[in-house]
């Protein structure tokens, strides 16, 4: 009997030490976390479908938030159709997504007849479950227990209001996270080849596992260089294994990216990051501190926000003092994201999509923080089970940050779809309208290439840089951009006021003048055509703004900054004659006007207040010549038709007192 149970002792242990395989009792325990991660994965799609199943129903289409996402889309489209990486059939290959294997994910289901947008939506779908999952099973390795709580890091994420969005926002960002997440679960686990393959696959997605990379062998080395004892010892055999033979099949891989990128456009990285830095350093500077605390000052991140701060704190007294610090990979992950994109990339477009993948990190260390500080309340505070009262004030901070996250998740949404809406009825509007209204291969420049390219079905001359490397020198520079426009024969443009201002022709096309962001097209005249300059387009949108107070003043003086920039824009000058004619003075309105007409002569806007400067001096034939052209031009405009009706009836009582007057001279003779 006591040889029996010695030999069935390592089964009551849950693992059979003879055959090393999990035994029914190990197994048994594991069935509730099993049963945990199906129902995470079953949560994420769930949540993603309630942003993406309302769409026909609330917005006409299936649309995605950003012009961004259509890139990818062009990509993966001729990819499959076409066999070839080139963002049209006419033009050479290029690296202007930033997700190649993004890319490559959708032409493959592309060839199922999924279609790119069903593709990009199951893609984040399935990205955002297993994102869940993975975090699930880094929680319970971090904190070394399977209790349910473990599981409150993945709950946070999955129910934080802009994680839903993101994965039906059809960019690479949610399978990057799930690409990094897998590889710091195998990297805890001490499974360093598959780590190595995933931060690997992960770099083909985004540049940013560079920094995920640098995170894991720093987390190693430190872990090598300190005297543990324990648990922690066994990570002295995983950094030797990170330090040596894994890294060069990581390597490999990073150098076939490389070739890949320097193949298709001589850059270590895609093109895309280029552009983006090139418009960066045009920009000048940008407000990156601000933009970052409000990314965590969401109502969910800003309950969790003091106890990461705290996380910070408590690893660097850990390394001081070299003790373990388990969090250190999250630490340097979330801080080296935030520096790399500070230093090279100083903006955060898009709500600070780029730092998504970094949440999870955010939550881990914000977590840790609260158990390590609760723990040793429980320790110090003298009150009866004390330790309990430390774990439900865990439980506390974290059910107050859902509920923070829950309060706003429909408002977000709401949000999401309102930038969605705005992308169909300007970008793809404009887009389907090149499509049916010029002419088969009139190429395009546009600062959207993202939906012109694939909705417009016409080459294209991609103004941001982002797919024609060529343009990327020129980013920030309208001088150099019209050369550009020149040099690449482009017959249209279509562009943003407020991104890129082109005046002195007048626009074939236009999206709702009464929406913000009023898309306009032009049919491009080579030496006509202008680009303003940012700094006097940023004056002349503040001077609009004075002039709709009526502080005509105040915009007069920010006019005249802006045409000491740039002297050559009809719309500049016309806004000048504009305030002074409002200030009384119309000499100097009339002088500013008609140079603005001398700029273009069909320019509508400056015609008008002439001709009403002409009809009050009594030169009607003048100011309705001016007035007749300018309804010509804009015949909807009741502007126009306004001035033209009022001064043709003072022309007509002038005409007819006069005829009067004659008539009874005459009589009287």
């Amino acid at each position: 009997m006591k040889a029996k149970a010695d030999k069935t002792k390592p089964r009551e242990q849950g693992h059979d030490a003879e055959k090393g395989k999990f035994t029914d009792t190990e197994a048994a325990g594991k069935r509730p976390f099993m049963w945990a991660a199906i129902g995470t994965a079953a949560l994420a799609i769930a949540l993603s479908a309630l942003y993406v199943l309302p769409m026909p129903s609330r917005l006409g289409s299936v649309g995605f938030p950003t012009d961004g996402a259509y890139i990818h889309l062009t990509y993966a489209h001729n990819l499959a159709e076409n066999g070839t990486y080139a963002y049209d059939r006419s033009a050479v290959a290029t690296s202007g997504s930033t997700s190649p294997a993004y890319v490559f994910l959708i032409a493959a289901l592309h060839l199922l007849t999924l279609g790119e947008v069903k593709s990009a939506l199951l893609i984040g779908a399935l990205s955002f479950a297993a994102s869940g999952v993975f975090l699930l099973l880094i929680a319970a390795k971090l904190f070394e227990t399977k209790s349910w709580w473990v599981a409150l890091p993945t709950v946070l994420f999955l129910c934080m209001p802009r994680m839903a969005g993101t994965s039906a926002a059809g960019m690479g960002t949610m399978l990057y996270t799930a690409c990094s997440l897998a590889a710091v679960y195998f990297f805890l686990v001490r499974r360093t080849g598959a780590a190595v393959v995933l931060i690997a696959v992960a770099l083909w997605v985004r540049p940013d596992a560079l920094v995920l990379a640098s995170a894991f062998l720093l987390h190693s080395l430190y872990h090598r260089r300190i005297h543990v004892s324990g648990a922690m010892a066994r990570d002295r055999q995983v950094s030797a294994g990170w330090a040596l033979l894994p890294w060069a099949g990581g390597i490999l891989v990073a150098i076939g990216y490389v070739v890949f990128n320097l193949v298709l456009n001589g850059t270590v990285f895609p093109n895309s990051l280029a552009a983006r830095v090139a418009a960066a350093q045009a920009a000048g500077d940008q407000p990156f501190l601000r933009a970052l605390l409000a990314y965590y000052e969401s109502p969910q991140s800003a309950v969790l926000f003091p106890f990461t701060v705290l996380g910070l704190i408590l690893a660097v007294v850990q390394v001081v003092k070299k003790r373990p610090c388990p969090t250190l990979f999250a630490v340097l992950a979330l801080l080296g994201t935030i520096v790399a994109y500070g230093l090279l990339l100083p903006m955060l477009p898009d709500d600070g999509r780029y730092l998504t993948p970094t949440y999870p990190f955010f939550l881990l260390i914000a977590i840790w923080a609260m158990r390590e500080t609760f723990a040793l309340l429980g320790l110090i505070l003298p009150i009866a089970k004390a330790e309990r009262w430390a774990f439900g004030l865990l439980v506390v901070a974290c059910g107050a940050a859902l509920a923070a996250g829950l309060a706003v998740w429909e408002r977000t949404r709401a949000d999401y779809y309102a930038s969605v809406r705005y992308v169909l009825d300007r970008h793809v509007t404009g887009a389907q309208w090149v499509r049916s209204y010029t002419p088969p291969g009139s190429k395009v420049a546009t600062v959207l290439p993202g939906t012109f390219g694939y909705y417009g079905n016409r080459p294209l001359v991609d103004l941001t840089g982002t797919v024609s490397p060529q343009v990327t020198p020129a980013v920030g520079f309208p001088a150099k951009l019209e050369a550009v426009l020149s040099a690449e024969n482009a017959d249209y443009l279509a562009t943003f006021r407020e991104r890129l201002e082109a005046v002195n022709l007048n626009p074939v096309f236009t999206t709702n003048p009464r929406i913000p962001e009023v898309l306009e097209i032009f049919r491009i005249e080579r030496h006509k055509i202008h680009l303003v300059p940012k700094a006097a387009s940023v004056l002349n949108t503040r001077a609009a703004y004075f002039m709709s107070r009526k502080l005509y003043g105040d915009a007069l003086a920010e006019i005249r900054r802006s045409l000491v920039i740039d002297p050559n824009s009809a719309r500049t000058h016309t806004l000048a004659g504009i305030c002074l004619l409002e200030t009384g003075d119309t000499a100097q309105a009339k002088t500013f006007l008609e140079r603005a007409l001398e700029i273009q002569e069909d320019y509508a806007p400056a015609m008008v207040p002439l001709g009403d400067i002409h009809a009050s001096r009594k030169e009607y034939t003048t100011a309705l010549r001016l007035l007749e052209n300018a309804m010509r031009l804009n015949p909807d405009s009741p502007t126009v038709r306004t001035s033209y009706n009022r001064t043709y009836e003072a022309y007509m009582r002038d005409s007819l007192k006069a005829s009067g007057f004659r008539f009874m001279k005459f009589r009287e003779r």
